[in-house]
């Protein structure tokens, strides 16, 4: 499986896990750090916008200017804006560039392939890693003290 192909899967995989968050899970801690569901979706949302924006060569300090943006605070419909930006991010990996060349990201130059795959980038492997955080709770496998642990290796 190519890095586009595997991109696409881990996104159906989150938008799969992301429709199953109901209104009651939102605010459970999550076992990243921290975060509580919202703030997770919040950052895979925000990590998505991002990783467009890096694609379409916007610049590195208009990039950074968002990066506390409250991306689920202003959705209406998380799982239609995951799949809207999921999408233009599959679809800037298909665009002429493809996986060739270099893309300006706040933290350096990067390969196009490197960055699609790179766990910085938030793509393949960050979403796979979200992702299972967000299915845990959606399937009601965590509680409300599930993830904020001194040991953070404990699984829910």
């Amino acid at each position: 499986m190519g890095v586009r192909e595997a991109l696409e899967a881990e996104n159906r995989a989150f938008e799969s896990a992301l429709s199953k968050v109901g209104d009651e899970h939102w605010d459970p801690p999550t076992s990243c750090g921290e975060w509580d569901v919202g703030a997770l979706v919040n950052h895979v949302l925000l990590g998505t916008r991002i990783s467009i924006q890096i694609l379409d060569g916007m610049p590195r300090d208009e990039i950074i200017a968002g990066l506390n943006d409250d991306m689920l605070g202003v959705s209406t419909d998380p799982v239609a804006d995951f799949n809207r930006l999921a999408a233009q991010m599959c679809q800037g990996f298909a665009g002429p560039d493809g996986l060739e060349g270099m893309v300006v990201h706040p933290a350096g130059d990067f390969r196009r392939a490197m960055f699609a795959g790179s766990p910085m980038a938030q793509l393949t492997p960050g979403i796979l890693g979200m992702r299972w955080v967000l299915s845990q709770h959606s399937m009601g496998r965590c509680s409300s003290s599930c993830g904020l642990t001194p040991n953070r290796n404990e699984k829910c």
